[in-house]
């Protein structure tokens, strides 16, 4: 856990993403800044995005008292933000194939045979994340139609690791098996690996980037976000 110390009190979760993950910062001219010499939080509660007629972006405080100029950049879709159009368009989403950020060195269990890949950060002692995957698992519907990758991420307790490593021992021999132990919340420590798994490592990495706390944590096929159990959950992995 040393490394997402030293990252996170050094960098934002922004910075994190451009300096870690992304291939593509070029293609949106922004420069991360290097060499800090200071970092201190402004007290400011919230800000407005505005944009004039003349074409200048502003950022106020709610109070006016403070104001910034020049452009607004969303860092984990790639975009400048020209309007509040596209502010709020983009403001519950996430590109990860922008950031680079690769499933191949996640560590998942993953249930559905679809073309869509749906990826929903779940710890182990999240009880939402075992209802939720096991209303997926009981749905030939989302099953035919996505992909869903469950993202194994122990932040809730401190059993959570052993348990994200005795799944990932179980997955090495029974992906189907260690995906019902998740669902029924039957996996126990005793499988647990002396050594960190790159894979969960990793998972740990994107998910303190993106600021994860809540789980479940869904990004749809589409990029959205939807933190918790959907009201409805194919309608919201539908959603583009």
């Amino acid at each position: 856990m040393k490394i997402f110390t030293k990252f996170i009190g050094v960098f934002t979760p922004a910075l994190l993403f451009l300096s870690l993950f992304a291939h593509n910062a070029a293609a949106f001219e922004f420069v991360p800044p290097k060499d800090f010499v200071s970092k201190e939080a402004l007290p400011i509660k919230d800000l407005n995005f505005i944009r004039t007629k003349q074409g200048f972006t502003y950022l106020i405080s709610r109070d006016g008292r403070y104001v910034f100029q020049g452009s607004l950049i969303d860092v984990w879709n790639g975009r400048t933000l020209a309007t509040v159009g596209e502010l709020t368009r983009l403001k519950d989403r996430v590109n990860f194939k922008y950031l680079g950020i690769s499933s191949q060195k996640m560590f998942t269990l993953s249930l559905g045979t679809g073309t869509a890949d749906v990826f929903i950060f779940s710890d182990p002692n999240c009880g939402v994340c075992h209802k939720l995957l096991g209303k997926i698992k009981e749905s030939s519907l989302i099953k035919n139609n996505f992909k869903v990758h469950a993202v194994i991420t122990p932040l809730l307790h401190e059993t959570s690791m052993a348990k994200s490593q005795s799944l990932s021992s179980m997955a090495q021999k029974d992906p189907d098996a260690a995906m019902d132990a998740f669902i029924n919340n039957s996996v126990g420590d005793d499988g647990a690996s002396d050594q960190p798994v790159p894979g969960i490592q990793y998972n740990l990495l994107v998910a303190r980037a993106l600021g994860i706390q809540n789980f479940p944590y869904i990004v749809n096929a589409g990029g959205r976000i939807h933190i918790g159990m959907p009201d409805d959950i194919h309608l919201f992995l539908l959603k583009n």
